[in-house]
């Protein structure tokens, strides 16, 4: 599927959190816009911004371990660029631009395009 994006996009994060499946970290429940992500850190003190979907939370609530690979970044993008959706979860595409850099962008500032030609 392909979107353009109708507003501009820059990370507010300029150091994605990386986490490994299997990886034990850190969790906090934090005030969000967005349902269904949590605030995560790693051992080496990485942070950042994870969705519920990929962790598997301990009893304490406070730690979780990671159920699949995944990275925060963030793409960085202008109104009009075009880019092809990977993944949607919790109100954001995984999404790929056209020179192959990956990241994350807000599902409320693209809009899909009618592939029918």
């Amino acid at each position: 599927m392909k979107l353009i994006m109708v507003k501009e996009h820059h990370s507010p994060f300029p150091n994605p959190i990386r986490l490994k499946k299997g990886e034990l970290v850190h969790i906090e429940e934090k005030e969000t816009e967005f349902k269904g992500w949590v605030w995560t850190i790693t051992k080496s003190g990485e942070q950042g911004w994870t969705p519920e979907q990929f962790l598997v939370k301990g009893r304490d609530g406070k730690t979780a371990v990671v159920k699949r690979d995944y990275d925060s970044c963030e793409l960085s993008v202008s109104a009009g660029d075009i880019l092809t959706v990977l993944q949607e979860i919790n109100e954001w595409y995984r999404a790929c631009k056209e020179n192959s850099e990956t990241g994350w962008v807000p599902v409320r500032k693209t809009v899909v395009l009618n592939n029918k030609k």
